[in-house]
């Protein structure tokens, strides 16, 4: 009974890929496999007794660290919030108060709050030290599925899947309280400062300018629009992409600004005049994810093709493809000195790459399911990357190792 626990025990030490193994009808006993790939492995008719698996209920939506990168908030499909100390990996607090998936997080710039967008239409804010609601957002009429501090941390933006951006004041008086699924009492902040109207469907990234007074959104229905923070107008609506625009994000400097888009193209625009200086193309399916290196000079991008590509901001030529990954790749990010790169993806695996060299240092398979976000330490050489089964790992850039494994999420995070 123990032999084949103890042989797919081995092959898991030794790293060996079992995808398609057959090993129905056997007896396997005190197999460990918690961080295993098993992907289309049979164990039809097979005795597992006292054999430990990973429970793949899903991965985590969304991951963002507090300012002081001492912690690091995550949310999860049951609504919950996870805010958790990096240095022990200690669980901090859990913030519930959502009924369905969340979807984004951002703390405020001074670390104290946290705000929260859901399936549930509303908006949420935390205080991160008690894992408190302290005031409930309510007017979004469809899924909210994006969240921005501005720069000062007096406001925050929400985007939806009803077309609207709302702009809210985070000190805004209670309106009516009512009593949230934790049977406590919280303030309803039904007034909005802005609703900004324009796009024609859902708005699926916002980001503001680094003085706060210009937010950027991207919509499904194939524009970008630049609007004034202070008056809610739209000073300028972009057209360009000819599908989706899936992300938005600003330069360091605030003069430029890259959108990423279903139409397999990237474009840089300037954020002032709001003329599309260069379009990237070299993609082959869905641009995911981009991001800009710290001084501005890069660009890196995640597909659906597989692939992570780097650019030269100046030119718009694709200086460099990394290869690597065997399925689609959801998100990139720069390290904080913007010499490395790295990638998560659905072929469960981490990777960290060299941005002179390209070549790819170290490969992390830690997870039994797709990684759905990675996020950098600013300050420190950690990666934070979420996946699928329910966990959140801390990874030390330097050696490889896993610092931390985050357990706690119950369901798809």
């Amino acid at each position: 009974g123990y032999l084949g626990g103890n042989v797919l025990n081995l092959l898991s030490q030794l790293q060996v890929d079992l995808t398609g193994a057959d090993f129905s009808n056997l007896s396997i006993w005190q197999a460990h496999l918690p961080a295993t790939d098993l992907s289309q492995v049979n164990f039809a008719g097979s005795d597992l007794s006292k054999s430990v698996f990973a429970e793949t209920f899903g991965g985590v939506i969304s991951v963002t660290f507090s300012p002081d990168g001492e912690q690091l908030a995550t949310s999860d499909t049951s609504g919950e919030i996870h805010v958790w100390q990096i240095a022990t990996g200690k669980q901090l607090v859990i913030c519930s108060g959502h009924a369905h998936w969340t979807w984004a997080l951002a703390f405020s710039p001074d670390g104290q709050f946290l705000v929260s967008a859901s399936d549930d239409y509303l908006v949420k804010l935390w205080e991160v030290k008690t894992g408190e609601c302290l005031k409930t957002f309510k007017g979004h009429t469809y899924s909210v599925n994006a969240i921005a501090f501005s720069p000062d941390g007096q406001r925050i933006a929400t985007s939806s899947q009803d077309a609207t951006i709302r702009i809210w004041e985070v000190n805004a008086p209670v309106s009516q309280p009512q009593v949230d699924t934790a049977s406590s009492l919280l303030g309803i902040v039904n007034e909005s400062v802005q609703i900004l109207t324009g796009h024609e469907s859902r708005v699926w990234s916002i980001a503001f300018s680094p003085d706060g007074q210009t937010l950027v959104s991207g919509s499904e229905d194939k524009t970008i629009k630049l609007w004034n923070v202070q008056t809610g107008e739209c000073n300028q609506t972009l057209q360009g992409h000819t599908n989706w625009i899936k992300s938005v994000v600003f330069s360091s400097d605030g003069q430029l600004f890259a959108s990423g888009s279903f139409d397999q193209t990237i474009k840089l625009w300037n954020a002032k005049t709001g003329e599309c200086l260069k379009t990237l193309q070299s993609h082959t399916s869905t641009v995911t994810a981009i991001a800009f290196s710290p001084n501005g000079q890069k660009l890196v991008s995640s597909s659906y093709d597989q692939t992570i590509k780097l650019w030269n901001v100046e030119t718009g030529q694709c200086t460099r493809t990394l290869q690597g990954h065997s399925n689609r790749v959801w998100s990139v990010a720069f390290s904080p000195d913007g010499r490395l790169v790295a990638s998560g993806g659905d072929d469960h695996a981490a990777k960290l790459w060299e941005v002179e060299t390209g070549q790819c240092t170290k490969t992390w398979k830690g997870h039994t399911n797709a990684i759905l976000s990675l996020s950098l330490n600013p300050t420190q050489p950690v990666l934070a990357s979420g996946h699928e089964d329910q966990t959140v790992k801390l990874w030390n850039l330097k050696t490889g190792q896993i610092l931390r494994d985050l357990r706690g999420h119950t369901n798809r995070a």
